[in-house]
């Protein structure tokens, strides 16, 4: 129910070294009202993401309704002819999980950290 600003979560997100870029974008979940806040990250070449280190990072940096529910990881971030990020597609394709897709991570709050997302966390999540 909170006004969430893209920008300040991505620019939080982005300070990590291992981000070549960032989108930041509200996902509809099944069963759920309203939309979830979602990241698609590209990595620099060589780097690899960091579940714990990043739900560090948005702990101490955002309130509680500005952290990403979920973090996607994508091979590249498609842009505009205006070099901006083309956030509409990620946002109409929601989380996918299939076989050979990007992979997902969600946010545990117990546990501290990002969690790879599979199909039973996401039936849990989604009931």
């Amino acid at each position: 129910g909170e006004n969430v600003s893209s920008e300040q979560v991505s620019a939080v997100i982005a300070q990590d070294p291992a981000i070549a870029m960032v989108a930041v974008y509200g996902v509809k979940i099944p069963g759920r009202e309203g939309r979830a806040g979602a990241a698609a990250i590209e990595l620099n070449s060589g780097e690899c993401f960091d579940p714990k280190a990043m739900a560090a990072r948005v702990e101490e940096h955002l309130f509680p309704a500005a952290r990403p529910r979920f973090i996607r990881i994508v091979e590249n971030l498609e842009m505009t002819a205006s070099m901006k990020i083309r956030k509409q597609s990620l946002q109409m394709e929601g989380i996918v999980l299939k076989e050979g897709g990007d992979e997902v991570f969600w946010y545990d709050e117990e546990a501290g950290s990002y969690r790879h997302l599979d199909e039973q966390i996401y039936r849990k999540l989604t009931s």
